[in-house]
């Protein structure tokens, strides 16, 4: 029973984290690159501390609500969900990135 608990877990991730890369790829690629690993405009994500004291994007949503204005990112008005999954994609990246 436990093996199919996990399984379903991992299911679940695997969905929150491919939810969270079509939010990333359609909001945060140009700058940030498609695999948040930096862009021409936009930091490496994958070595950022913010990202590496994020929980659940407690931190990741709040620059992502408010934007970094002396920075050039905007805000983006993003509901709870897709908060949640961006930051299960960058947080994947970034163990990918290791």
């Amino acid at each position: 029973m436990s093996v199919a608990f996990a399984g379903a877990d991992r299911a679940a991730e695997t969905k929150l984290i491919e939810s969270g890369q079509a939010v990333f790829l359609q909001r945060c690629a140009f700058c940030h690159g498609r695999d948040a690993g930096g862009g021409e405009t936009g930091p490496d994500l994958t070595r950022s501390k913010l990202v590496a004291s994020d929980v659940g994007g407690d931190k990741i949503g709040e620059v992502v609500r408010a934007g970094r204005p002396s920075g050039g990112m905007p805000a983006f008005n993003l509901p709870a969900g897709e908060i949640t999954a961006l930051a299960a994609f960058v947080h994947e990246e970034k163990k990918l990135a290791e």
